[in-house]
């Protein structure tokens, strides 16, 4: 099947590459598929997710609640959808790279964004004084390609940090290392943000950080 371009599958395509899993069943004929697993505050995410895939992938499940815990999952087949996956330069690899096209058209780019920092962004407001809205993207690797393409379309600065430190995950000592990419919302880009990023962001408490934060300083 062909897959139009849209700001849906701009969106639904950050979503999939931070927040997402694309996972390979190797049976007689290998299976594709790709799950979202969070909890409560990303539910909004995973309905907008679901029912992107339902309009322009043709793919519809549930979305499951896994027991004894406040964990929602949802998965889709994308066997049949691989091929056009590669042409349309959507990949699932760590860290997310923007596909051609989102990079190209603004619109595209903010809507995509906008599933990035619904999958792995984190909002913050920092100094008193003189007070900044700082966006960071966690990733496993340095987000080399994204750093750049918001550097250029947001008109910012932007920088990228290593961690590593030792964290308990169920019960499991886990030594783990991570990328936190960072940019600043300012009078700069605020229109760019405004218009092609914020109406897409699903989750509310990440909206609500961007909206305040450009009204109460008023940039707008």
């Amino acid at each position: 099947m062909k897959i139009s371009l849209s700001e849906g599958l701009a969106y639904w395509s950050g979503v999939a590459q931070s927040d997402g899993s694309f996972k390979k069943h190797s049976t007689k004929k290998p299976r594709y598929e790709i799950g979202l697993g969070v909890n409560k505050k990303s539910l909004p995410m995973v309905i907008k997710f679901k029912e992107i895939s339902k309009r322009l992938l043709h793919r519809n499940a549930k979305i499951f609640k896994r027991k004894n815990q406040n964990v929602w999952d949802f998965c889709i087949g994308v066997s049949r959808l691989t091929q056009e996956f590669n042409k349309l330069d959507i990949n699932f690899d760590d860290p997310p790279k923007p596909p051609k096209w989102c990079a190209e058209d603004i619109k595209f780019f903010g809507a995509y964004l906008a599933g990035i920092i619904d999958g792995d962004g984190n909002i913050r407001v920092k100094r008193k004084r003189y007070p900044q809205c700082a966006v960071r993207i966690i990733s496993g690797h340095k987000q080399n390609e994204l750093r750049n393409f918001i550097t250029m379309k947001l008109s910012c600065s932007s920088h990228t940090t290593r961690y590593e430190a030792d964290r308990t995950l169920e019960g499991r000592n886990i030594h783990g290392v991570w990328y936190e990419l960072e940019f600043l919302i300012s009078s700069k880009n605020y229109r760019i943000v405004k218009e092609f990023i914020l109406p897409h962001i699903s989750i509310e408490h990440k909206k609500d950080k961007i909206k305040s934060f450009i009204e109460n300083r008023r940039i707008n």
